[in-house]
């Protein structure tokens, strides 16, 4: 894969990341079903395998740590919600601006 395209990917993976954090923390989707498109070993390990960025697979894996946090500290469930978002979003800002008609089409 080129590196402009894993690095497109990449800010595709963050905007995920964030959309997906706001979709639990908003409960219009279970932590269940984010581990099936996000949050799972499978996909960490898939990332990990074609040379994702460190510091995504690294989210990734705090978000498969997810469902036992809110079941054994839901009182610490929020500040990881916003700890994981904060994380991405300065992670977000190290990549260049997306300047192409449709991501989907390359």
């Amino acid at each position: 894969m080129k590196t402009s395209n894993k690095k497109v990917n990449e800010k595709i993976i963050l905007l995920s990341i964030i959309g997906s954090l706001d979709a639990i923390k908003e409960e219009a989707v279970s932590i269940d079903e984010i581990e099936k498109f996000l949050f799972s070993p499978h996909i960490y390990h898939k990332l990990k395998q074609k040379g994702y960025s460190g510091d995504i697979l690294q989210i990734i894996e705090e978000g498969c740590e997810l469902e036992d946090i809110f079941s054994l500290l839901p009182d610490k469930f929020d500040g990881v919600i916003d700890n994981m978002r904060r994380k991405s979003l300065l992670l977000l800002k190290n990549y260049e601006e997306y300047n192409h008609f449709f991501w989907l089409d390359e």
